[in-house]
């Protein structure tokens, strides 16, 4: 599913790139703060959703038309995660998740030219799909830390707790100044990546706010 994605995202940028259009690419690098939209199945008598810090960085590509459209391609090496406080089974336990995922959004851009020379805001909308390349939980009980994957397979060929498939829907607000670049993201997952043989009758939706820094050639 996520190779079929990527080539249909390279054939309407390529498509898009045919056109008589401005055509750009930048680096972005920046600030997650993530958790994941979680019901309480696993988790309760405590708040299970609290944000983890993370990171994102990557390229980005640019078509725009002569108006004020753009089809605003990327590609992110994306850090997320969760932290969660609660109780399992009648024991306190803390969690703090951390996931890798490449991410390929795929998002239209409105730009507004400002007053002053060389200076745009941008309106971002548009689809994202990402895999993940691992993760892993770490959990604290009673004083010792233990840690478990969440995506791989164990020893015994078990299933991991999350499935690797993830997509949503990206909105996001920047400005360019020059060739420099500040942006802020939302990400909004719309599966659930919980694997439902192991998490039965739990649902996890990842949730990301990204600030952003780049700089455009």
């Amino acid at each position: 599913m996520f190779k079929k994605m990527l080539l249909l995202a390279v054939f309407c940028v390529g498509g898009m790139a045919s056109l008589k259009a401005q055509q750009n690419w930048g680096i972005r690098g920046g600030l997650n703060m993530s958790t994941l939209d979680m019901t309480e199945a696993v988790f309760v008598g405590g708040n299970s959703n609290k944000y983890k810090e993370g990171f994102r960085i990557g390229f980005v590509g640019n078509v725009e038309n002569k108006r004020m459209f753009s089809i605003q391609p990327g590609l992110y090496l994306s850090m997320i995660g969760s932290r969660f406080k609660g109780e399992i089974k009648g024991v306190k336990t803390t969690e703090s998740d951390r996931l890798f995922y490449f991410q390929l959004p795929v998002l239209g851009s409105l730009n507004f030219k400002m007053k002053s020379a060389g200076k745009k805001w941008h309106l971002y909308a548009g689809p994202y799909v990402a895999y993940s390349i691992g993760g892993k939980a770490k959990f604290k009980e009673k004083g010792a830390n233990v840690k478990v994957s969440l995506f791989t397979e164990g020893e015994d060929g078990e299933q991991g707790t999350l499935k690797k498939f993830d997509w949503g829907l990206t909105f996001g607000t920047g400005v360019t100044i020059k060739r420099l670049f500040v942006g802020l993201y939302y990400d909004l997952g719309m599966i659930n990546i919980a694997n439902k043989k192991i998490l039965e009758g739990v649902t996890a939706k990842n949730r990301n706010f990204s600030l952003n820094f780049g700089v455009n050639f």
